[in-house]
């Protein structure tokens, strides 16, 4: 899955202090209120792949990465980029609810399986 963003900030001695490049994307996901897992909407991940094929904003600012992250409250439990999520839910149909379709995601620190990410 390559560097995450962490990882890489530590190794360069950059941490605890974040690093931000306004020309990547970045989709928030929290965690659910009554378990463990992510209610990922496909609105979202649609826009941020949208954006990362036309490779601008509206405003006409680039758009070089998209980056799809889960949260519990201010931890960070996983990232990938928008391509990697997209690949991994390709064969997972979503949910219907109340503010449109989504997946519920369960991260995985291991290899992506569809009962991690079904």
């Amino acid at each position: 899955m390559g560097v995450h963003a962490y990882d890489f900030c530590r190794q360069a001695k950059i941490a605890p202090n974040r690093l931000k490049d306004r020309a990547t994307l970045i989709g928030v996901v929290k965690r659910s209120l009554s378990g463990d897992d992510y209610a990922l909407g496909k609105g979202l991940l649609d826009h941020l792949i949208r954006l990362l094929g036309l490779g601008k904003r509206k405003d006409e600012s680039p758009v070089r990465s998209a980056i799809v992250v889960l949260k519990d409250g201010d931890t960070t439990v996983e990232q990938c980029t928008a391509q990697e999520m997209q690949n991994r839910l390709k064969n997972i149909s979503p949910n219907e609810g109340q503010f449109g379709l989504y997946w519920w995601i369960k991260p995985s620190t291991a290899n992506i399986d569809d009962e991690a990410w079904g």
